[in-house]
């Protein structure tokens, strides 16, 4: 589970969003100060998750989001 948590830290990413979890990802995110947002396997299908990172970063005033490339998509 930590690939896609590599994928994205070259980025500057201080928050990954996920339906899977497991202690090596927290561990491996903690590691890399990055938080992590476990949100429940039932909303993060590509609709769900892509306007939750919208509006999280309306609030916060985020100016890039992105996409990791997933295969199951």
């Amino acid at each position: 589970m930590t690939k896609y948590l590599a994928e994205a830290l070259p980025h500057g990413i201080d928050l990954y969003i996920t339906g899977e979890t497991s202690l090596s990802l927290l561990e491996y995110a903690s590691f890399h100060n990055v938080n992590v947002l476990i949100y429940s396997h039932n909303y993060t299908e590509i609709f769900g998750t892509q306007n939750l990172a919208n509006k999280i970063s309306d609030q916060l005033g985020i100016k890039e989001i992105f996409k990791l490339d997933e295969p199951h998509y």
